[in-house]
């Protein structure tokens, strides 16, 4: 009994060793911080903390996506604002991933942010729920406008078993000065990186001057596809692994089938004896 037991445990750890984690954060943001109108704007730089912005209403949740899955990467596609926060995805599909940008003090004030930079965090696994982190920074935020700090939002596409991938060459930076009705700016693909890409407004200088409700938008395209191996595997791991269950299903087998005869046997010789 003892040997079967083990034996069914190796199958259980083996089955969760395989298997792909599923994403357990729901849409986030972050860091946690003041929050206010654009009627009532901070008196120092900080991004993305409107709760009434006109178009996208609360500001902290600034990254979102949509299917335009045979449309082109231009403003006329991007500029349709008809984004998601939590998508349902399909395989072989493309998506336009936004995120707005917004230095939110108080325009009088003209408080320039300097150094602000984007950046994107795309999981490489496949899972059921993929959230893409969308990360705007800058050198002089806070009330002393003398902090380095980031500012970040989640969207999560979900789907089954699914894998998101960067399309290079496709990211877009659009301002007032480069808008949905023109070419926009185009970003490197240092986007994807950790350090991030310069943005601005009149160029990709990292200078943004404060004026809440003045929307930019980084926009770039990402490819959804699905695992058709079973379990995420590759084919020659996927092959080895139901060969080992089936193995130990045998053994299994096996073991009860003798289990059940050693009892007939022994009564047999008792009986002659």
């Amino acid at each position: 009994m003892k040997s079967i037991k083990r034996l069914v445990m190796v199958t259980v750890v083996l089955l969760g060793f395989f298997s792909t984690p599923k994403v357990m954060a729901a849409t986030n943001f972050g860091p946690v911080r003041p929050n206010f109108t654009e009627e009532k704007p901070p008196t120092y730089i900080t991004f993305n903390s409107i709760s009434n912005n006109k178009i996208g209403g609360a500001e902290w949740v600034f990254i979102r996506t949509k299917d335009v899955t045979g449309q082109k990467n231009d403003g006329k596609v991007a500029g349709k604002l008809n984004y998601h926060n939590v998508l349902p995805v399909k395989t072989d599909h493309s998506y336009m991933v936004l995120m707005l940008v917004s230095n939110d003090a108080r325009a009088n004030l003209k408080l320039n942010a300097k150094n602000v930079r984007a950046s994107i965090e795309i999981p490489s696994t496949s899972s059921n729920d993929i959230d893409i982190k969308g990360i705007i920074s800058a050198d002089n935020c806070g009330p002393q406008n003398n902090q380095a700090m980031q500012f970040w939002s989640t969207t999560r596409l979900t789907g089954k078993n699914i894998k998101v991938s960067y399309v290079p060459g496709s990211a877009k930076y659009w301002t007032d000065a480069k808008s949905f009705n023109g070419s926009g700016f185009t970003l490197p693909d240092d986007l994807k990186s950790s350090e991030g890409t310069p943005l601005g407004y009149s160029s990709l200088n990292g200078v943004i001057t404060g004026n809440p409700g003045q929307n930019e938008y980084v926009t770039f395209l990402v490819n959804v596809s699905g695992q058709k191996n079973l379990m995420g595997l590759g084919k020659g791991k996927e092959i080895l692994l139901i060969a080992l269950i089936v193995v130990i299903l045998v053994i299994l087998l096996l073991i009860v089938i003798v289990r059940k005869r050693r009892p007939k046997t022994d009564n047999v010789r008792r009986s002659r004896r």
